[in-house]
C-alpha cells in the first residue's frame, strides 16, 4: 500500500479493507469472504460487514432489472411475474 497509494496501514486494517471492498463490489460475496477472513461462522462476517453493501446491492439489482428488460425486448416476452393472490380480502379465492 505504501508504494501504490502512499499509505501505511497495518495488516488487520488491510484485511478489513479488502473484505469490505469485496462485499461492496459483490453483495453476495459473504460466503466467499468469510473463510478467507478465517471466520468460523458466516454470522461473524455479516456482523462486521452487513450494511456496507447497500449501494452495491442497488446497482446489482438495477443491472438485473436492465438485463431482464433487454431479454424481454429480444424475445418479445415479459419477465415472469410473481404469483399474485386473487381477492386477498376473500381468503384468496
Amino acid at each position: 500500500m505504501r508504494k501504490r497509494a502512499s499509505l501505511e496501514i497495518n495488516v488487520h486494517l488491510f484485511r478489513h479493507t479488502i473484505a469490505k471492498i469485496g462485499v461492496e463490489r459483490d453483495p453476495g460475496a459473504y460466503l466467499a469472504v468469510s473463510p478467507v477472513l478465517g471466520h468460523t461462522s458466516l454470522d461473524t462476517t455479516m456482523a462486521h460487514y452487513l450494511g456496507t453493501e447497500a449501494r452495491a446491492a442497488a446497482r446489482h439489482l438495477d443491472r438485473l432489472l436492465t438485463e431482464a428488460e433487454e431479454d424481454s425486448k429480444e424475445t418479445g416476452k415479459m419477465a415472469p411475474k410473481h404469483h399474485r393472490q386473487r381477492n386477498p380480502g376473500k381468503g384468496g379465492k
